[in-house]
């Protein structure tokens, strides 16, 4: 059974109705780096909202919980992922510092927002030298 009677079927007019789809050209991926998380989904959409507003794109990460895994219920935590290139500007406006150190001395770098080692004076992601306090 053939599924078109003819292929040389006439096609047919475009819609008026409709407007034509605006075609995205991309340049590949763009790299992002997690900044900060939340405990609430509305606090997450919220700041990407702020950002957006900004022209700072920005996605949010669904992870389950480090203390959730074999649990029998799953908590979650929500990631705000920021384009790499504006990380400096999201702790602007955001207000966030994610340079500051962890329990163990490790911290996020202020430029790409990775987690660096205590005994690091560099970046080993981005090269970004840290200042000595």
């Amino acid at each position: 059974m053939d599924l078109v009677e003819d292929l040389s079927a006439e096609k047919l007019p475009a819609r008026s109705d409709r407007s034509p789809v605006a075609q995205q050209t991309s340049t590949g991926p763009v790299p992002m780096a997690e900044y900060c998380a939340f405990v609430e989904l509305g606090e997450a959409r919220s700041s990407r909202d702020e950002l957006r507003a900004e022209g700072i794109r920005t996605d949010i990460l669904i992870r389950e919980t480090p203390e959730s895994v074999g649990a029998p219920t799953i908590e979650e935590e929500y990631w705000l992922r920021v384009e790499l290139a504006h990380v400096k500007r999201v702790q602007q406006i955001l207000g966030f510092d994610t340079a500051e150190p962890s329990d163990d001395g490790s911290f996020g770098c202020g430029d790409c927002g990775k987690t660096v080692s205590a005994h690091e004076s560099f970046c080993p992601h981005c090269g970004a030298r840290f200042d000595e306090e």
